[in-house]
């Protein structure tokens, strides 16, 4: 089989599972792996020198590691899906080792950027853009999660909700009192959209994940907010705000959907040194000796 067409057998085999911007990126990463093969390579010749090579090219290119990391995680993740469904006998990305990442936690949007920008959204009156600001501050969920929200799901009393997000993974998030009653507002000016998702268009459409990233783009430029403004940081600032009030790494893992620790203390493991003495303050040991 030839590598262009392994990739269109895999990128078809994903729709319907994964999410259209999940599979999106898959097609971006792996074209840039098939301009360098060859696409009338066959995919069973594809060596791990070869593979090697690519990844020196995109070193040498100056890519930050986090771009090289991505794309060789679609290559590794494609020849191992190639390897299971026995299309390929072995795996040729076994041995490609991926790139060190620098321990650079993830910040996110500064608290006085984010608590701009709620004012100016609650200032221009715009119920709408409101809740759903508040809703990503307090929850953690991504913008697919924002987008998708269903009436039905949102448990406004026990201020929960179920949001789906990454394809078809469900999870539950939680609010407080402040995103409650913004909801509240927003459902009443809303009440008579026939449609079911939670935060609509004037027309009664569903607003689609770039309509959510429209959103906190135009409010970001009414507050003056120029830096980190985009849903996936307010996403950061959750988590990073959570652990630096004390929470439980373990638990965060759980709050924001992560299906394994790991990528948890990868994101948000490292704290400054300032974070760090500040919870050695709070939560070290007190020794009550008199006599030393």
């Amino acid at each position: 089989m030839k590598t262009e067409e392994a990739i269109e057998v895999f990128l078809e085999a994903k729709v319907g599972v994964r999410a259209p911007k999940t599979i999106k990126w898959y097609k971006g990463n792996l074209k840039l792996f098939l301009d360098f093969i060859g696409e009338n390579k066959e995919i069973e010749s594809v060596s791990i020198h070869e593979l090697r090579r690519w990844r020196a090219k995109l070193t040498r290119q100056k890519l930050t590691p986090w771009t090289i990391h991505g794309y060789l995680r679609a290559v590794k993740y494609f020849f191992n899906w190639l390897n299971n469904e026995k299309i390929l006998n072995t795996n040729p990305t076994k041995r490609l080792e991926l790139p060190r990442l620098p321990k650079i936690p993830r910040q996110g949007i500064l608290d006085i950027d984010r608590d701009s920008m709620l004012e100016a959204a609650r200032s221009f009156e715009r119920p709408r853009d409101y809740a759903i600001l508040i809703f990503a501050a307090t929850t953690g969920c991504r913008e697919n999660g924002l987008a998708t929200l269903k009436v039905r799901n949102l448990d406004i009393e026990n201020m929960q909700a179920l949001v789906t997000e990454k394809g078809m993974k469900s999870r539950i998030v939680f609010f407080e009192e402040g995103t409650k009653n913004a909801l509240i507002k927003w459902l009443e000016i809303r009440s008579t959209a026939s449609n079911e998702n939670v935060f609509i268009t004037r027309e009664g459409e569903p607003l689609t994940t770039s309509g959510i990233y429209q959103v906190f783009k135009r409010i970001a430029l009414r507050a003056g907010v120029r830096k980190k403004w985009n849903p996936h940081q307010w996403r950061h600032a959750f988590a990073r705000n959570f652990l630096k009030n004390g929470g439980d790494i373990g638990i965060l893992s759980q709050l924001l959907g992560h299906s394994d620790i790991r990528v948890t203390l990868d994101h948000y493991g490292g704290l400054t040194n300032r974070e760090l003495q500040t919870a050695h303050s709070k939560y070290a040991p007190r020794l009550n000796m008199t006599n030393i």
